[in-house]
């Protein structure tokens, strides 16, 4: 019906329809927040109200650009714009804050077998305190060299200063 999205958008069709659908909404049903960039009011019907509303795209850009977060996520973690090149970002350049503070932690960015978690189980709760590097790594192989070299590889990654290694002879002083 018409060849581009951009044609589409630009129809009297597209009017029409965006039209038809904000009258079918329940009436009186809307609510006005402040921008979260700028703090203009923002009036959204109830439907489409988030945490955070923004008045422009220009606003929820500069907002990205900041560096703070900004989204939630379905499943509770606070995500933050940190660019498509920052060490574990998505392609929309978004990054787990728990991962970011864990990354910072460390000095370095999380490998693959890497899990932050929280302590006290509030996704949310990203201070330091209450983070814990887990690892599900695991050789693959059952050789005992291979089980040897594995453990020296795990042992040269995680030793030093974040996670201090307790000799047999200091474990049983402590």
């Amino acid at each position: 019906m018409f060849c581009s999205q951009k044609c589409y958008l630009a129809s009297d069709y597209h009017s029409e329809t965006v039209r038809m659908a904000n009258a079918t909404r329940r009436p009186g049903v809307w609510v006005v927040k402040p921008c979260g960039t700028c703090g203009v009011d923002v009036r959204r019907h109830t439907s489409r109200v988030t945490e955070v509303v923004f008045c422009s795209k220009a606003c929820y850009v500069a907002k990205q650009q900041q560096g703070l977060p900004i989204h939630i996520s379905s499943s509770g973690y606070v995500l933050v714009f940190v660019g498509r090149d920052y060490p574990g970002a998505n392609k929309s350049g978004h990054l787990m804050e728990h991962r970011m503070v864990m990354q910072g932690m460390l000095g370095r960015p999380l490998v693959g077998d890497e899990n932050v978690h929280h302590k006290n189980g509030v996704r949310s709760d990203n201070r330091p305190e209450n983070l814990e590097l887990w690892s599900h790594s695991q050789p693959r192989g059952q050789r005992v060299e291979d089980k040897i070299k594995w453990a020296q590889e795990f042992l040269a990654l995680y030793e030093g200063k974040a996670f201090p290694i307790m000799k047999p002879d200091e474990q049983a002083a402590a």
